[in-house]
Parts: C-alpha cells; structure tokens; sequence
C-alpha cells in the first residue's frame, strides 16, 4: 500500500500534571479544560479527524480516568484510541518510543494543551514534497522568555532548540 493511501495516525501528547493552571486542573488534565461548551481535546479530535486520521494514541498521566470516560474507544467521535499510561511521566521522546509500536508510518504528534487551527493536510503534502524525516509547524511568539524557542536556518531547517532562551543569551558559552 503506497504511503498516501494509509490512513494517518496520530499521538495527543496529555500526560502533562498542569501544575500551572493550578486549580484547574486539580480535578482535570489540561485537554480536558473547556475551550467555549466543549474540552479542548474535542477540538484537536475534530482538527484531526479532519485531516483524515483513524488512529489516535493517547499518553496519559495526571487524572487519566477523565480522558478515558469522556473518550472511550473513541468511536464517538471516528477515531480507534489507543491509551498510553505513563506512571512516571517521560516527556515527548519517551512517550513517542513507548508507541514505538503504533508509529509504523507517518504520523502527527500535538500537544494535548496547544490548540491549533492548523490544516494538517497542508502540513503533510508539504512533508511529502519536502522528504524530510521530520516536519514540524512553528509559530512567532513575541516574548521569547515565555517558552522554547527553536533556532532556524534561512533554509528552513532547525539548527536548535532552546529551552531557556533568557537562559542562554545570557550565558558565556552562547
């Protein structure tokens, strides 16, 4: 089956403990605060679902039954979930290697807490063109110290990524 035949797959990144939304997120993860009347998993679902994934993994760690009992298998909503429970939270490579299994062929991986209008569709034919092991969407954020920053080279490509950018300007070795 060639590549743009397989249905994509996807991975929400929810094992997140939302310590800085503090109370919200006491009894809630972050993708299940409400965005408007719904929770902000429902809308990247929906985004996802619209670039035509049938495959969603879920990593999960803080309040993990809250993702289950809304989501189920997923079927609800057009998609088959596969739960990842992550008793010791591992971050985004680790939790992409413990679905090393499910990730048998391209794929979009989203932060459960981001939400995005991005067109996914868009962002995959440019992959395809492109050839590239990786693509991944940016944004410009205006304050630097409020997140990573990842560094770019005119050609598009990413030289680093800097977690700390107040950090780094700042240090000797930068």
């Amino acid at each position: 089956m060639a590549l743009e035949t397989i249905p994509p797959k996807a991975v929400i990144l929810a094992a997140g403990r939302g310590e800085r939304l503090r109370p919200l997120t006491d009894g809630l993860p972050k993708p299940m605060l409400p965005i408007g009347e719904r929770p902000l998993l429902d809308h990247l679902l929906a985004l996802l679902v619209e670039a035509g994934v049938r495959e969603v993994a879920i990593n999960l760690h803080h309040r993990p039954e809250a993702v289950r009992s809304y989501l189920g298998d997923g079927s609800r909503v057009g998609l088959r979930v596969l739960y990842s429970q992550e008793e010791t939270l591992l971050g985004t490579a680790g939790a992409l290697r413990c679905l090393e299994h499910f990730l048998d062929h391209t794929f979009f991986v989203l932060y459960g807490d981001v939400l995005s209008s991005l067109d996914l569709r868009r962002l995959a034919e440019f992959h395809r063109q492109r050839g590239g092991a990786l693509t991944m969407a940016l944004y410009r954020e205006k304050d630097l110290a409020r997140c990573g920053v990842a560094e770019v080279e005119p050609g598009g490509r990413i030289r680093r990524f800097v977690e700390k950018l107040k950090e780094a300007l700042s240090s000797p070795w930068a």
